[in-house]
């Protein structure tokens, strides 16, 4: 191999690889676009649980408020009836 050649074969070579690098560098945006993208996504949809949470935890807050004065007196009052039938079947 001539003088020639090898540094015709180094050129080509070096074309390959700066084209490599350059496909390279172009992938490399794009996956950081996604990746970003992604992150953004992701952001928002970790708010929006904690807003549901938040919800959630309010409504359970509301309805342990609102029905425990009522399920505590429904509870009293079958435990008067159990209290009643245990008390007759003693009786028996």
């Amino acid at each position: 191999m001539d003088l020639k050649d090898r540094i015709e074969s180094i050129y080509l070579k070096t074309k390959e690889l700066a084209l490599k690098v350059e496909r390279l560098q172009k992938e490399n945006k794009k996956l950081k676009k996604k990746n970003q993208d992604l992150e953004t996504t992701l952001e928002q949809r970790e708010k929006g649980i904690r807003q549901l949470t938040s919800r959630v935890e309010a409504i359970n807050e509301k309805q342990e408020k609102q029905y425990s004065p009522e399920l505590k007196a429904q509870i009293d009052h079958y435990i008067q009836e159990i209290d009643q039938c245990i008390a007759w079947l003693q009786k028996q």
